[in-house]
């Protein structure tokens, strides 16, 4: 039994492992269509959150700003309904991606033993931005925290349920 099942949230050195396919994936984001007829797919709300982010990325001594709107980026791509995978066409772009860093020089895809990582460190970051969005949801408003709480949880609950068609499942 663990006692302390937020434990590992806790360590300093925690944030910093789970980064890694996080930043990939915002550059990603970011980049410009390498090819004229691909790019991640996008909605015109996560575009609008690209975009902030850029503007962001202007001011680099402004970490505040550029932390909200990756948060807000984030949050946006990670609570979209996607349609579901059919065959080879994927519309969610965080499974884009990581079906893009799966695939080898060779046009072969990598062993599924190798992406066993990134998606625990997405699915790690994924409960942190919602976490986050609760945590501002609750000190926010002028309600209960309970009732705040709920509604917040309620809002997130369909994006981070095993089993249900989304980015995190």
């Amino acid at each position: 039994m663990n006692h302390t099942p937020f434990g590992s949230h806790l360590l300093d050195d925690t944030l910093a492992v789970y980064l890694g396919p996080v930043l990939a994936l915002l550059s990603a984001l970011l980049r410009p269509a390498p090819l004229p007829d691909f790019k991640l797919n996008t909605t015109s709300a996560l575009d609008i959150c690209i975009q902030q982010l850029r503007v962001a990325l202007e001011h680099p001594s402004n970490i505040a700003a550029i932390s909200s709107a990756i948060h807000h980026l984030l949050f946006v791509l990670w609570t979209t309904s996607w349609d579901p995978a059919t065959g080879a066409n994927i519309s969610d772009p965080t499974i884009q991606w990581l079906a893009l860093r799966a695939l080898r020089t060779d046009g072969s895809f990598d062993s599924p033993v190798n992406l066993t990582k990134p998606i625990a460190q997405l699915t790690y970051i994924i409960r942190l931005v919602f976490a986050g969005y609760i945590e501002d949801k609750v000190t926010t408003q002028d309600i209960p925290a309970r009732d705040s709480l709920s509604t917040a949880w309620d809002e997130v609950a369909p994006f981070c349920i095993v089993g249900e068609e989304c980015t995190f499942n």
